[in-house]
């Protein structure tokens, strides 16, 4: 990366400290070789058109939608090799540009696994094109969407009397059986989103008929992956967000190669997408539109100057009827982000890193805005003893290229510091990173603002690889705390720099999505889950979550049941994951119009009149983790309700099967 245009792009603060990491790293740790580099791009002028019609011409077969030829800001993909060009040639005309990949490393012989795989996939398919055009859309006051992994349509939970309730279905895998969406098989005209594959209700319809009732057969004839396990991640959610419900459904199913990645790198161009994907389907009558997305990184700004969260502030903004959840987090108890006072700097922080892990580790650290990377002093040593020390603008490696740091301008005139570590697990000799204690300090500025630091998480999401767990934070002051009694392990461990506040989700600190917690307990004994993530946000954009929904039953009956992926089948899922699509349903059951009225009146799912319980005063003593209170759980499927105990029984989610399913999916 020699061209000085792309290195002015990344020492202005136009580009993401990813994406420079990127470049540097040749973008090896991306996924396939073959496959393009997702981004989210901002463009600095009003004209538009311009931009793109220059951009199409600099990269020939741009992967790109008609619909973001009106949005300032839009997801697309280009080739690696591609990469320097592009930016040179469009650097003048781009406010901001961020990555949004799927960061999975793989061996050679599972890339060529899987690439055999595409192309078995891809000549199975043998799909002609669809004999409809842009197919009929919902005609409902209210459409229901669903942005997650697997959707199981012929669930009877997703059926009403005149047939499927999912009225599309867009895969986001690049090789998917579906049809590809474009401007003809598409709801609209700007839904060319050129990957993946889409099935809509007249397609779900024909599977349902050929199977006659056999749910298996029927997700086979349709071709729909993820649906051979007993349990889904997407499918429990949904049935959270709209099972029994007589209204419709829009499911966008993320690609397996980002769900794989826990790191969130990759979710910002396919929910961008998604979003934009869900909008098109909704017919000119509908009056609300609710999106639930129970997924979500650890880092990131937390001031809401993402480019995702301003792109769903300015989606929300100009279509009153969209309403986007998402989960608070699950990172309350992680040692995931650390806090400390800038007149003080950081000192004693050690960065706990596991052996064996499969992806890259990485720890961000932001300055408050007004302090430049010129007058930061940041050093960081490995187990080993060595170390790097960075000043000022720009990209330092370690010997091999084990780990890096990589420095920059943030968007909102502050400083932001990406440490990179290899993976730790790997053949001798393939230049893996160290695991063990880091220690990092950060040198004291005057200054009355705190400097924050974020790790990625690691964890494995439901049906994903199993790789290391993820790495965490540790201090003396925290070391000393663990011994405290339990009834004060939820609070700050005194004089340590590692913090449970301003942990919220760090794709939803934006002023115009909401958030929902998780609580366990009954009405008597409720108690924010001792994961569930909490506020304040970095920039002070939110200071904690909407509200707080029953993500567990008890601290002995973890998780909260609904729908497997077959008729009949339920399991427990736990974390703020399902805290989301609660509200999500409780949004969707308001009396439209959504905004604007000066009283919103709810009605159940039975159409009766809504619970007149009052809020819990104990509620509103901590709105950083609970925002407004505690809710009542919505009925549930088998008539549970908030405050009742489950029977404890093998097919309630205590056998050795279900009690596998018991994972924070989606988000952590």
């Amino acid at each position: 990366m020699s061209a000085p245009e792309v290195q002015q792009l990344l020492l202005d603060g136009k580009a993401d400290a990813y994406l420079e990491w990127g470049l540097k790293t040749d973008f090896r740790f991306l996924g396939k070789k073959k496959e393009p580099i997702g981004l989210l791009l901002k463009w600095a002028t009003k004209d538009i058109a311009n931009c793109i019609e220059d951009a199409e011409k600099i990269q020939e077969g741009l992967d790109f939608s008609d619909v973001y030829k009106t949005k300032s800001i839009c997801a697309l993909a280009i080739p690696a090799s591609d990469m320097v060009t592009f930016l040179t040639q469009t650097e003048p005309r781009i406010e901001a540009i961020e990555l949004s990949s799927a960061i999975v490393v793989r061996t050679e012989a599972e890339q060529l696994k899987e690439e055999a795989d595409d192309l078995e996939r891809a000549l199975a398919a043998g799909r002609e094109a669809p004999s409809y055009s842009n197919p009929a859309r919902p005609r409902s006051e209210v459409l229901l969407a669903l942005l997650d992994d697997s959707c199981a349509f012929a669930n009877s939970r997703f059926l009403s009397s005149d047939g499927p309730r999912v009225w599309f279905l867009w895969d986001q895998n690049e090789h998917s059986n579906g049809v590809t969406p474009t401007s003809r098989s598409g709801p609209t005209k700007l839904s060319d989103f050129r990957y993946g594959g889409q099935w809509c209700r007249q397609d779900f319809a024909t599977a349902l008929d050929a199977a006659q009732g056999d749910e298996d057969l029927a997700y086979h004839a349709a071709g729909v992956s993820g649906l051979r396990r007993r349990a889904t991640h997407g499918t429990h959610v949904m049935d959270l967000l709209a099972g029994g419900l007589e209204k419709p459904i829009v499911a966008v199913q993320f690609p397996s190669a980002g769900i794989e990645d826990s790191s969130g790198r990759w979710l910002s161009r396919h929910v961008l997408d998604g979003l934009h994907y869900v909008i098109q389907c909704a017919h000119e009558d509908t009056r609300r539109i609710v999106a639930n997305i129970s997924w979500g990184p650890q880092t990131g700004p937390h001031d809401g100057s993402a480019l995702l969260e301003e792109a769903i502030d300015d989606l929300v903004e100009k279509d009153p009827r969209l309403e986007v959840v998402f989960p608070a987090g699950n990172s309350f108890s992680s040692r995931a982000h650390g806090s400390a006072r800038l007149s003080d700097g950081c000192k004693g922080l050690e960065w706990v890193v596991p052996p064996d892990g499969k992806s890259p580790a990485f720890l961000e650290i932001w300055w408050p805005p007004g302090i430049a990377p010129e007058d930061v002093e940041l050093t960081v040593e490995a187990p080993d003893g060595t170390g790097l020390t960075v000043t000022g603008r720009g990209f330092v490696a370690a010997p091999e290229d084990r780990w890096s740091i990589t420095l920059i301008k943030a968007r909102k005139n502050g400083a932001m510091a990406l440490v990179a570590i290899n993976p730790t697990g790997g053949a001798e000799g393939s230049c893996c990173g160290r695991h063990g204690i880091w220690r990092v300090t950060v040198e004291p500025l005057e200054g009355v603002e705190d400097l924050h630091m974020y790790i990625a998480r690691a964890d494995h999401d439901m049906g994903a690889r199993r790789r290391a767990r993820s790495s965490h934070l540790n201090d003396a002051c925290y070391g000393l705390s663990r011994f405290r009694a339990a009834s004060e392990r939820d609070s700050e461990a005194p004089g340590s720099i590692i913090q449970r506040a301003g942990t919220l989700n760090g794709a939803a600190t934006g002023a115009r999505c909401t958030l929902a917690a998780g609580y366990l307990g009954d009405d008597q004994t409720r108690r924010p889950a001792p994961y569930s993530s909490s506020g304040p946000a970095r920039g002070g954009t939110k200071d904690g979550p909407d509200a707080a929904y029953q993500t567990d039953y008890s601290l002995g009956v973890r998780g909260i049941r609904a729908s497997g992926v077959r008729s009949g089948t339920t399991v427990r899922l736990v974390g703020t994951s399902m805290a989301a699509p609660q509200r999500a349903r409780e949004l969707a059951l308001q009396v439209v119009p959504a905004r604007g009225a000066a009283q919103k009146q709810q009605e159940t799912v039975d159409g009766s009149a809504p619970s007149s319980e009052p809020v819990n005063p104990a509620a509103l003593a901590d709105r950083h983790r609970i925002g407004g209170g505690y809710r009542p759980a919505l009925a549930g499927k088998h008539g549970e309700r908030a405050g009742q105990r489950p029977p404890i029984s093998s097919e309630d989610g205590n056998s050795e099967r279900t009690r596998s399913a018991l994972t924070k999916g989606g988000m952590s």
